[in-house]
């Protein structure tokens, strides 16, 4: 998969880019809402722009976001819909959320930090008076408040709290030199807007490297932090403010008390501790007690607190969590966080009055610490801004595999991408090391998928070092970092299988060359990566997820292709790839886009077409009858807690798909059923009813969609238009998968409709209708709305007989549906839509 940037008519990423988190967010649901198309999930950036319309963010998590609107965001800047990013993270986290964890234990487990390293100091620590005092004075509210008053009180407010915090750190470091390898102050914002690729936050505070606050952009921030205050004098002068070494050697004590484990605590204190790939940096001060990592990490996996009153370890049991205002505003602003970097989870907290809570979030959901007072529990509050003072970007939630040059670096430059053992393409093991140079720029950009919760896809463009370079040549290439559930089939293992099994085929083995290159790929459990949650008594996820890294060749983005010519070389290259891989491996793509389209020009010049992104694929005999599915969703409702379930209609549109069919049937009966693909170009069927099981006919529907995508909304450089570009598509990219249907279901029936859309065809690719286009809709596509709707009325009679207990009918309704899936899937064909092509 190749990696340039994608230019969308000059907004700064895709409209309808919130989220990959389509076919990732939660992949056990079967969301209603069109997560960002697919045309977006690629892995482009796009230059940004003051304006841009807001997107649907249904399918922002795991679950990923919610619908898109095609107006004009409500902060008038890039970025999604508040409200719909709102919407989207509390579908993502109300069932996906710890509450009220130890505070110690929390910033042990997450900034690896304990009390023990605090250092010692012969006076104790003090909080700033005046400030305290100033901070106790001030109130502020953003909703009921003028704004000059607002911004006055916060000012204020916000300056005092930033004021003790930089006068702890101090206390805490009083060297001249700052050795840490990630210099970072906490920083209050003023009210700017944070630079990124998605929505248009203003965090009150940061942690990152000192930055101007107008370019300060969330990809090189290390933590952020909300405030809330509305009441005045809350802090008595001459109570609170002294932090004696009594109060921190009773800290100290107090967490080297054994705590009682409950009897499910077998998660939390069985994992070995996380192998690091190299030692990881800890500066030493004077008077400072703090140990070397891996003894940190030993002593977490002894010491967890249990708090029994938990909720139970599934998503069906667990409580609804409910936000508040300030709680939501602090979950939006980590959100963004993990929506930019290489991360693998984020960090940061909420301030209301004086209470203060810590927040995690990683890709299976949120935990949340217990709130303290950091007037009248001040030694509290030290632990955490000492534990915040001295983090590295691991402990921050960088991936560990990304290495960066310690410094005040806010760039890519020099840092390095690590691995410390891979598996060939050829799926024999590489037991050494391999080392990787990131070339993060302009032209090739950091990818990164919106949205907290989910498989968090990261396309990292690299060069091979040393080693690598031996094993690999001297390519560019790129490194897909995702954290899928750990029940999908692997996307390099279904690459390897498809390569080898071409290459034994004569015919099929022409078609390699339309396969991406794996080089190699890597996969870590949460505890290998040292995960904080792998460590932490948490209900368990109800997606365990792992990371998995795959080392690809770049490829060419569709929006580079040169020509009409080239273009249908690279169309119908993609086409037979996807047959053969059919016919003779037997593994069907389930998700082809106009991003998944991607070429290369070989030494000739000849343009040669790449079928991209393998990781929703599944094999023959994963694809069921339209009995079968109907049948499974039947047995899924006396199985699925309606109580406390998402129902259907709260979930985003693109979802992960059930592949692991090696699970045991018991396992399999219980796991909800899913609909896979991407909105703008899933199939009928798909998009209207989640019975249906994903099928080949479903896919050439899919090819005909992006056909028709690239022909009205390609957008090639000119003179009034520099950058190629595809142009944004609010009927088929955002909405309600409901709302997509009928705009689909339009374009197929209606005359009008279907010429219309091709009215901005760009000139040089509108000879694609005549050619291809209208044959395949009045030969072929014409008739498939008609199938559709016949199975739809279908399905809900036979629901109706079942109601009623009329086995006679269900018997007679059963025939006619497996009559028209016959009708359907004999008049969708490779041969028919092939001879079209050839035309």
């Amino acid at each position: 998969m190749v990696f340039l940037p994608r230019f969308w008519g000059g907004l700064p990423f895709p409209p309808s880019c919130l989220l990959e988190l389509s076919r990732d967010l939660n992949m056990g649901e079967d969301p209603l809402i069109s997560p960002p198309t697919e045309v977006y999930k690629r892995f482009y950036s796009e230059p940004r722009s003051e304006q841009a319309t807001s997107w649907d963010v249904q399918r922002l998590f795991d679950s990923e976001p919610t619908s898109v609107s095609s107006k004009v965001d409500k902060l008038g800047m890039r970025g999604a819909d508040d409200s719909l990013v709102r919407l989207a993270l509390l579908k993502a986290l109300q069932v996906k959320t710890d509450v009220n964890y130890d505070v110690v234990e929390f910033v042990q487990h997450i900034l690896k930090f304990t009390p023990d390293d605090i250092p010692d100091r012969e006076n104790g620590y003090t909080l700033h008076k005046e400030s305290c005092q100033s901070f106790s004075n001030q109130t502020y509210h953003k909703l009921d408040t003028p704004r000059q008053q607002m911004l006055a009180g916060e000012r204020a407010c916000c300056h005092a709290f930033q004021e003790i915090v930089w006068d702890l750190t101090r206390q805490l470091d009083p060297g001249a030199r700052d050795t840490r390898s990630f210099p970072a102050k906490l920083t209050f914002m003023h009210e700017q807007i944070m630079q990124g690729d998605f929505a248009s936050y203003k965090p009150d505070f940061v942690y990152g490297v000192p930055a101007p606050l107008k370019g300060t952009r969330w990809e090189f921030m290390g933590s952020c932090g909300e405030v809330k205050k509305t009441r005045a004098n809350v802090f008595r002068p001459g109570r609170s403010n002294n932090v004696t070494m009594a109060k921190i050697k009773k800290l100290r004590e107090d967490w080297a008390k054994p705590t009682p484990q409950s009897k499910n605590t077998s998660k939390a204190a069985t994992p070995e501790p996380p192998k690091p790939t190299t030692p990881s940096k800890i500066t030493t001060r004077a008077g400072s007690k703090r140990k070397a990592a891996a003894e940190v990490a030993i002593r977490i996996t002894k010491k967890v607190k249990i708090d029994k009153t938990r909720a139970a370890s599934t998503l069906q049991t667990r409580p609804l969590v409910k936000f508040t205002g300030p709680e939501m505003q602090t979950a939006k602003y980590i959100n963004e966080l993990l929506s930019h970097g290489i991360r693998a989870y984020a960090f940061g907290f909420l301030l209301q009055e004086t209470r203060m809570s810590l927040w995690y979030v990683d890709r299976m959901g949120m935990a949340t610490s217990q709130s303290f007072d950091i007037f009248l529990n001040p030694e509290l509050f030290v632990l955490v801004v000492a534990a915040l003072h001295f983090a590295d970007r691991d402990k921050l939630g960088t991936i560990p595999l990304v290495k960066y040059p310690d410094g005040a670096s806010r760039s890519h430059d020099k840092a390095v991408l690590e691995l410390p053992r891979a598996i060939r393409s050829d799926g024999t093991p590489i037991d050494e090391h391999l080392s990787f140079r990131l070339r993060v720029s302009a032209a090739s950009p950091l990818i990164v998928a919106y949205g907290a919760v989910g498989r968090g896809t990261t396309v990292i463009p690299i060069t091979p070092n040393a080693r690598a370079r031996e094993l690999f040549g001297q390519d560019k290439l790129v490194a897909k970092l995702c954290w899928p559930s750990t029940n999908r089939r692997s996307e390099a293992e279904v690459i390897r299988v498809i390569r080898t099994k071409m290459k034994e085929n004569k015919k099929a083995k022409a078609y390699l060359k339309n396969i991406v290159d794996l080089k190699c790929s890597l996969d870590m459990s949460a505890v290998e990566i040292g995960l904080p949650r792998a460590f932490m008594d948490l209900s368990e996820p109800y997606e365990p997820r792992l990371l998995r890294t795959l080392i690809m060749v770049e490829y060419l983005p569709l929006e580079q292709i040169r020509s009409l010519d080239d273009f249908k070389v690279v169309f119908v290259d993609n086409f037979d790839a996807h047959h053969w891989v059919f016919e003779v491996v037997g593994i069907l793509h389930r998700d082809p886009t106009i991003s998944n389209f991607m070429f290369y020009y070989d030494q000739n010049g000849k343009v040669i077409g790449i079928l991209a992104d393998w990781d929703v694929a599944s094999t023959t005999e994963d694809l069921d009858t339209v009995l079968d599915d109907i049948e499974k969703e039947e047995n899924l409702k006396d199985t699925v807690n309606v109580s406390t379930t998402p129902r259907k209609e709260d979930e985003g549109s693109k979802v992960a798909p059930d592949t692991a069919r090696e699970a045991e049937d018991s396992e399999t009966e219980r796991r909800p059923r899913y609909r896979t693909g991407t909105s703008a170009f899933m199939a009928l069927d798909l998009l209207q009813n989640n019975k249906i099981t994903h099928q080949y006919r479903h896919d050439m529907e899919s090819f005909f969609y992006v056909l028709c995508f690239f022909c009205a909304q390609f957008r090639p450089v000119t003179s009034d238009n520099p950058k190629p570009h595809f142009a944004h598509l609010s009927d088929w990219e955002s909405g309600e998968l409901s709302r997509i249907y009928e705009k689909k279901k339009g374009f197929l029936w209606h005359g009008d409709t279907f010429y219309d859309f091709f009215k901005n065809a760009d000139k040089t690719y509108r000879p694609l209708m005549d050619q291809w286009i209208i044959p395949l809709h009045d030969d072929t596509f014409d008739n498939v709305l008609d199938y559709s709707l016949k199975l739809s009325k279908l399905c809900g009679r036979l629901a109706f007989a079942r109601r009623q207990n009329n086995e006679w009918k269900q018997q007679q309704v059963m025939k006619e549906i497996q009559r028209i899936s016959a009708e359907v899937d004999s008049g969708v064909t490779y041969e028919m839509f092939r001879d079209v092509l050839t035309m």
